[in-house]
């Protein structure tokens, strides 16, 4: 009898795993194209005109070993495209280098040797759309429509508007054996998107949203640019010491790169209380 209490569940006997959200679809035309590890980017001009000047409907498309959905596809410059897949993030390390050269300013490690040996680096995320499927097509009808679901693993606002960063478990994140899961499910390592609620409003109505709060959300993707200076990035890379024995260290600190931050602009809103 004791052996009965203290069998295994079967893993057969478990429901089947559930999934967050996580779908988008997009047209647009295809402006730049680069290559990174074995995969394909693309950047794609939306042509779902912006709510706002501060908003760029540019998105950055990832074809992970080149293909769509595991197959060769032809992409060019000017493609003009209809797409649909998901949203995932690409975290990146980067380092002083890495900022100097998008910054043009290369001398510096020249005209300072010191900072040359330093090894630091930030952790920047890139918000990519992986296409599904992609289809050309000459005459496009404005497409930007994004459906998530995921809890909030960080809330805050900025410059009048409130942001959540999303925990999104859906069925293309990766599983680690790192730790195990729940009720012997896999544990997955979810995608961090952000959502923003313009104002703070959906729908006319102020939003309140908390780490822990689990959100449905749909709305459409754009790209926000903002800048960097390099004290910033030297203080997320640990390095913020090695710019008091530079001569001239505040105007190097002031030293600016613009970046791009893609965002899901809410429209409807779910927030479940349980």
């Amino acid at each position: 009898l004791m052996e009965a209490f203290l069998t295994t569940p079967n893993p057969t006997s478990l429901p089947p795993e559930r999934f967050d959200a996580n779908q988008a679809a997009l047209a647009g035309q295809v402006t730049r194209i680069w290559a990174r590890g074995g995969d394909v980017f693309a950047r794609l001009e939306a042509l779902e005109p912006a709510e706002s000047p501060e908003q760029f409907p540019r998105i950055t498309l990832r074809l992970p070993g080149g293909l769509v959905g595991g197959r060769e596809v032809s992409l060019l410059k000017g493609d003009r495209l209809r797409l649909s897949g998901y949203l995932a993030d690409l975290p990146q390390d980067e380092g002083l280098r890495d900022f100097l050269r998008r910054a043009e300013r290369l001398d510096l490690l020249e005209r300072h040797p010191e900072l040359a040996g330093l090894d630091g680096r930030a952790r920047r995320t890139l918000t990519c759309l992986v296409p599904e499927s992609l289809e050309p097509l000459e005459n496009l009808p404005p497409l930007n429509s994004v459906r998530l679901e995921g809890v909030v693993a960080r809330a805050w606002e900025y410059d009048g508007q409130r942001f959540a960063r999303l925990a999104v478990y859906d069925a293309h994140t990766a599983v680690t054996a790192a730790q195990p899961g729940k009720d012997g499910r896999p544990r997955r390592i979810p995608h961090y998107l952000s959502v923003l609620f313009p104002g703070g409003q959906v729908n006319g109505r102020p939003v309140s949203v908390r780490p822990k709060d689990r959100l449905r959300v749909s709305g459409c993707l754009v790209d926000r640019p903002y800048s960097e200076d390099l004290r910033s990035f030297l203080l997320d890379a640990h390095l913020a010491d090695a710019l008091a024995s530079l001569p001239d260290s505040d105007l190097i600190a002031d030293l600016r790169i613009r970046r791009s931050s893609a965002c899901v602009v809410v429209q409807t809103l779910v927030q479940f209380t349980g």
